[in-house]
């Protein structure tokens, strides 16, 4: 998209080639950068972030990053032990490129630059609205909501960079305003500065900021985009632009409701572009209405899922990386890591792990081997592992896990609708039906994976259940578990004749 950053690669017998990633790491990627003219890298990658390469691969690179070209490191030469799915990446940064660190979101926080090999702050002497303007269109935003002092986002550690700011508000980088010269201050780091920018784009009506309706900032309004074209490509650009890997799944016809203001229409992306506006469009028009309203669910690096079983309690593991969904190898796998991908999905823990493709053979790639954790860690990928992409093994040795659910129904004729049973301090128990409503059973049913509650019903419609009795619930219908509502506890004031059950909804049904 610019040459900041890409696949590494390297000419070499008359031939341009790739770099493998075994070994790659920041201080590679800095000689790269510095080769190319930039101040060193920002990021590094592996397995073909930037897409596979041809030619000659160069193995085994080391470098201590004090080489002025990756020839001077240690290495391998070039062999055959690797493949172009390994191939390396680098983001290279310049001086004056700039974060914002702190804040809720990507729109604001505490004002970083970067300058001479390290990122530090900006104090706020003199600092207004107009300085906080170029920062947000440095950071792709329309332009600044806000502007802080004080340190409102929390006091940075670096060195303080800039001091005396002054913009007439039309310079593209904050480096080309007046300012004292870089690090010449008088200011300590309580006086860090911070803005918030005004968002180009945002997901409403959703449970949380992973998906929701898409609306974009557009003529000192929002507005919405038509679901004319609309696909994966299209929602993985509005997803990468609110700093997530990309898009999990797209959705048309106001899934997420109607939207109001002016109306993008006609959008096509190839799904390499930065920003929404960037894609082919048609405008904004009258051809399309609000009930066409599009919506994204966005994924983050180290998602998981399980695929191929009877129910989201088993399957196979499958986790999400640059872009795309991929498998495990059985090699280490125990019950330690079963627990922590159970957990990950919101159950207690595993009941089972399997190996050898219990679950069928995933077709992406094998992302993770080698995993062996100790059972506390919240996300597989802070386990030990050999690497993304590392790995000696073939779909066969897929692994897979059974959770242990901590919600089900009983006592239905099929699996929607049942008797609420919670398991509770290694037993199944059951919930009393003071309070119960349908906004508590819309919580369970989605906890189940349906669309929500049809009915509720009281007093052991479904039979008298045993074990603990979980008390006065009362949810807001927007959890996401039923844990997170409010409730009394587990005690004795009521009995089980009072157990409650639901009978969930499917699409179409109701």
């Amino acid at each position: 998209e610019d040459n900041t950053h890409g696949r590494v690669e390297i000419y070499y017998d008359g031939q341009w080639g790739t770099v493998c990633d075994d070994w790659w790491d920041i201080e590679d990627a800095n000689v790269v950068c510095r080769m190319l003219g930039f101040e060193d890298a920002f990021h590094y990658s592996c397995c073909a972030e930037y897409g596979e390469g041809s030619g000659p691969i160069l193995q085994g690179v080391e470098c201590t990053g004090a080489e002025t070209n990756l020839a001077d490191c240690q290495h391998n030469g070039y062999g055959h032990s690797c493949d172009h799915y390994q191939d390396v990446g680098v983001e290279c940064t310049t001086p004056g490129e700039i974060r914002l660190v702190g804040g809720q979101d990507n729109t604001q926080g505490r004002v970083e630059i970067y300058y001479n090999g390290q990122w530090g702050t900006v104090c706020d002497d003199l600092w207004d609205i107009e300085e906080a303007n170029v920062v947000c269109r440095m950071l792709g935003f329309e332009g600044a909501s806000n502007y802080s002092c004080c340190s409102e986002y929390g006091e940075g550690s670096g060195p303080i960079l800039l001091d005396d700011v002054q913009c007439n508000g039309t310079e593209s980088n904050l480096a080309d305003c007046q300012h004292n010269g870089y690090g010449m201050h008088d200011c300590a780091h309580h006086e860090d500065v911070g803005v918030e920018c005004i968002p180009t784009v945002r997901l409403v009506g959703g449970e949380d900021d992973t998906h929701g309706r898409v609306e974009i900032y557009y003529n000192g309004q929002w507005g919405t985009v038509c679901d004319d074209w609309w696909d994966i490509e299209d929602a993985n650009v509005v997803c990468r632009m609110l700093g997530f890997e990309g898009a999990f799944h797209y959705s048309c016809c106001a899934e997420y409701g109607e939207g109001s203001g002016p109306i993008l229409q006609g959008v096509e992306c190839t799904g390499e572009e930065t920003n929404l506006a960037d894609c082919q469009h048609n405008g904004y028009g009258h051809s399309c209405d609000h009930y066409q309203d599009v919506g994204v669910e966005c994924t983050t690096p180290g998602e998981i899922r399980l695929v191929g079983g009877q129910d989201n309690t088993q399957g196979r593991v499958e986790i999400y990386y640059n872009g795309q969904w991929g498998t495990v190898c059985d090699d280490l796998w125990d019950i330690e890591e079963a627990n922590v991908v159970c957990r990950m999905l919101g159950f207690e823990g595993a009941s089972n792990y399997s190996c050898c493709s219990e679950y069928g053979e995933g077709s992406g790639p094998i992302l993770l081997d080698d995993v062996q954790c100790n059972g506390t860690e919240s996300n597989l990928a802070d386990c030990q592992h050999n690497g993304y992409g590392m790995h000696d093994c073939a779909h066969h040795e897929d692994v897979g896990v059974e959770c242990i659910p901590t919600v089900r129904l009983v006592g239905g004729e099929d699996d929607t609708h049942g008797r609420v049973e919670i398991y509770y301090n290694g037993q199944w128990g059951t919930v009393c039906d003071d309070w119960w409503d349908i906004e508590d059973a819309n919580v369970v049913c989605r906890m189940l994976g349906f669309e929500g509650a049809f009915h509720y019903s009281c007093c052991a419609e479904y039979g008298e259940g045993s074990g603990p009795i979980l008390q006065g619930v009362e949810c807001t219908g927007e959890e996401t578990n039923l844990a997170d509502c409010q409730h009394n506890g587990y005690g004795h004031s009521c009995d089980h004749y009072q157990d409650v059950g639901v009978e969930c909804t499917t699409p179409g049904k109701g």
